[in-house]
């Protein structure tokens, strides 16, 4: 039996890991399919199956709903029913089902942190781990007033704090408690963020949560995590996905979109054993309509 395990232990450390992609929206809207652009190119950069949830959305889920969804489709991957799903589809490559990496934008990106944190603190099944984080533009500390933030930036060219407060009071209705690390994982004991994994951490540089990232990143490297971070100028909130109205506008956003994905894709590229842009694209799409994961498989609704 111990010369098996190791066997298949070796088999796996072969196959490339997966990667989950939580989207942005305030915790409160979007769907996986808005952010079809960035999960194809990772999964055809990197030929990796990528996973993007519809986890539940507030205020009919506040927190910890979302989290707790995110943390069952890990488990669900880690204990093979992934792997079961594309067998059933007859998707040809093996997957590591112990090797995950996590990205997100925005709340997706906030909603990846803590769920990092909480596979610390909670391991996940059958050794499994977060092996990588990608953090777009993330919304990391949630107990700093908007004041303060706002007092950072042009106010002209931020998104409009009213917005903001009412997806957080969805999200966190009172008695709220922002300083819970789970909501703000910028405020997780150093200890703790010691054990994240290797980090991509992207900010602009009209935006108000930029600041807070960028303290978040700077407390990383001080403890000794591999986190590679950069603010990209003349971009605001959401630069990659994000219309913008003006020619000039949107060439700084694609040139700012190209090399933060060309970042995300390095970096997932070394935690999840693949060669970037050397691997051939993996396009399977699976795809199950409704929105009410109640009486689902916890990885159903999937890119």
């Amino acid at each position: 039996m111990p010369h098996e395990t190791a066997g298949l232990q070796k088999e796996r450390a072969a196959c490339r890991g997966v990667l989950v992609h939580l989207h942005g929206g305030g915790w409160t809207i979007g769907q996986p399919e808005s952010e079809t652009p960035l999960c194809k190119f990772l999964c055809q950069e990197l030929g990796v199956v990528v996973v993007a949830p519809d986890y539940r959305k507030a205020p009919e889920y506040p927190y910890p709903h979302a989290l707790e969804q995110c943390y069952s489709v890990l488990s669900w991957i880690a204990t093979g029913g992934l792997s079961e799903v594309l067998k059933h589809h007859h998707f040809a490559k093996d997957i590591n089902p112990q090797l995950i990496a996590l990205s997100g934008g925005s709340a997706g990106s906030n909603l990846a942190a803590s769920l990092t944190l909480l596979s610390i603190n909670r391991p996940l099944p059958n050794g499994a781990s977060v092996a990588g984080a990608g953090l777009l533009y993330p919304s990391l500390n949630l107990a700093v007033p908007y004041e303060e933030k706002l007092a950072r930036v042009d106010p002209n060219r931020v998104l409009p704090p009213w917005m903001s407060k009412m997806c957080l009071k969805a999200y966190l209705p009172p008695p709220r408690d922002v300083k819970d690390p789970y909501v703000s994982p910028a405020l997780a004991p150093r200890d703790v963020l010691a054990k994240f994994p290797p980090t991509v951490i992207i900010t602009a540089a009209y935006d108000y949560l930029a600041h807070e990232a960028e303290e978040f990143a700077a407390t990383l490297n001080e403890i000794g995590v591999q986190v590679e971070h950069k603010r990209f100028m003349h971009v605001g909130h959401a630069f990659d996905g994000m219309p913008a109205r003006n020619k000039k506008q949107r060439e700084l956003n694609q040139g700012a979109r190209e090399e933060a994905w060309g970042m995300m894709a390095n970096a997932f590229g070394r935690v999840l054993k693949t060669k970037v842009g050397e691997m051939e694209p993996t396009g399977l799409r699976l795809g199950y309509g409704s929105t009410d994961t109640s009486n689902r498989a916890a990885g159903e609704g999937l890119i």
